[in-house]
């Protein structure tokens, strides 16, 4: 049997940094290889109103063969009682989940939710495809924990993609696009930093890997064409490659896409800007920047293994505040050896 039809489920994080009507990248992704793999599928947003009595009525219209979910840890416990919630409703349908929860904590989450039936570590482009067309035989499909009868196993890691360009970006083609604020584009995959508070390693791996800046621009002017001018570079380290910037900046002025709103809400390193990298992004149409900041200083930083001085942060922030930048700060509470003095150094930076 092969699976010709899966049903998508972005799940609500109320009360969080994250109740914003954010397009899901990694569900388009998901959604755009199953599109380029001819496998019906359809994504239902929770957090853009609906109640779960429609999400039960959206699962049965569709008639699924197999339910999808994109988890991250917060609220974890309230999705797995969705996830029994489903499937208690619609006995029957496997059910496959991803995203970083799933990644950091692997086979705990089917020790912990009996509803699941299988989970996708890593990049589930493809994992969701061979799943889709091995699902008898889910040991064929790497990059899966599954069951077997009362045991739980893991085929191993996937490969990491390493062309990114070789992929489609979403299209999003499954989406209302009219519910959300931005479009969300992914540049890059992976860090090689090593911050203990992170799971990024874990998740989506230690090896930086990159588009091209042509096909980031790509992505940009198919949008700008269809109506678009707001964006979210969704990359854990966006600026990690300055000639590779200064490359996407060229592109984009060469393609006159005049009032482009680009954000850089995840944040970025400021050891990796400069006053006159800065100032070439805003000239383009980035629109504001966030900086990972956690500590206000080298004590905690130390300690959380951030890899940058008090210094080069303040330097960095600085550069971003005088070319006119709206800047948002991320902080830690509660980091290792950290007191209240050192609450107290946050404070005053956020504040400076």
């Amino acid at each position: 049997m092969k699976i010709k039809r899966v049903f998508l489920i972005k799940v609500a994080y109320d009360d969080s940094y994250y109740n914003y009507n954010d397009l899901p990248a990694g569900l388009g992704y998901v959604s755009q290889a199953l599109d380029d793999s001819n496998i019906e599928n359809t994504v239902f947003d929770m957090h853009i109103g609906p109640k779960i009595e429609e999400l039960y009525k959206a699962i049965k219209d569709f008639s699924p063969e197999l339910i999808g979910l994109s988890l991250m840890s917060y609220r974890f416990l309230k999705h797995y009682e969705l996830i029994h919630s489903i499937k208690d409703k619609f006995v029957d349908i496997p059910i496959v989940v991803g995203g970083p929860h799933v990644s950091t904590f692997r086979d705990d989450i089917l020790k912990r939710c009996q509803a699941i039936d299988f989970g996708v570590t890593l990049e589930g482009d493809q994992t969701i495809v061979d799943l889709c067309n091995n699902i008898d035989n889910p040991s064929m499909v790497t990059g899966l924990i599954y069951r077997d009868d009362e045991e739980i196993l893991y085929t191993g890691d996937r490969e990491y993609i390493k062309d990114l360009d070789s992929m489609d970006f979403p299209k999003y083609a499954r989406f209302n696009l009219e519910k959300y604020e931005f479009i969300t584009i992914i540049t890059s995959r992976g860090c090689p930093f090593k911050c203990i508070y992170c799971p990024v390693i874990y998740t989506i791996g230690d090896k930086w890997r990159c588009r091209s800046a042509m096909s980031v621009v790509n992505e940009l002017e198919y949008w700008y064409k269809n109506g678009f001018n707001r964006f979210e570079f969704g990359d854990d380290n966006f600026t990690l490659k300055r000639k590779r910037v200064l490359e996407i900046c060229d592109e984009i002025e060469k393609r006159k896409m005049d009032g482009l709103e680009i954000g850089l809400g995840n944040g970025i390193r400021a050891d990796r800007v400069d006053k006159p990298l800065l100032k070439r992004m805003k000239e383009v149409g980035f629109s504001y920047v966030a900086f990972g900041v956690e500590a206000g200083n080298n004590k905690v930083l130390k300690a959380l293994n951030k890899g940058e001085t008090i210094e080069k942060i303040e330097e960095g922030i600085k550069a971003a505040c005088e070319v006119g930048f709206p800047v948002h700060l991320f902080f830690l509470l509660g980091s290792p050896s950290e007191t209240e003095e050192d609450v107290e150094d946050s404070l005053r930076l956020a504040l400076k």
